[in-house]
């Protein structure tokens, strides 16, 4: 692919500097600038992420952050009426302490207004260093939105990373 990219450039550059020589450069296929590509011997080092090595890369599979705690069953209780939102953020405390421990980080609930809205709801609220690898966010997010469609206890529901907090 790079050096797909690196022969069209050179070919871009031919055609300009080129410009009385008679060969139609525009018409060149992928497949001869694959060929040119090769003639030139055109050589672009692949740049990694400094951070991740395609090696040490882990695969994981995206959890429900609430199964297998008893606590959490109630976000699966369906309610006849709207819950008001204060008792339904205190009904979930005790789940989000488990959560926290299930994960090692803190997860509280909150009542939440996202920016741009004007639906008050339950945010869930992640704080703390997250290690790299923690899948927290990504079982909270889809937790939330895709098991129970963004909603929580008759609630919208936000999941909202704060990043660590300090405490003076």
């Amino acid at each position: 692919m790079r050096k797909v990219m690196m022969a069209m450039i050179f070919t871009a550059l031919a055609n300009t500097v080129f410009a009385t020589n008679t060969v139609e450069l525009n018409s060149i296929t992928t497949k001869d600038t694959l060929a040119l590509a090769e003639e030139m011997s055109i050589n672009v080092p692949e740049v990694k992420s400094p951070n991740i090595q395609a090696k040490e890369a882990k695969s994981f599979t995206v959890e429900d952050a609430f199964e297998g705690l008893k606590v959490c069953s109630l976000v699966n209780n369906v309610f006849a009426g709207l819950l008001p939102l204060k008792e339904a953020v205190s009904m979930l405390e005790p789940c989000m302490k488990a959560v926290s421990k299930k994960y090692g980080v803190t997860v509280l609930a909150s009542q939440y207004l996202p920016p741009q809205t004007n639906a008050p709801g339950i945010g869930i609220l992640v704080s703390g260093p997250l290690p790299p690898g923690n899948p927290v966010m990504i079982d909270l997010n889809y937790s939330v939105k895709i098991i129970h469609s963004g909603y929580l206890l008759t609630h919208p529901a936000y999941v909202k990373y704060l990043g660590e907090i300090i405490v003076w």
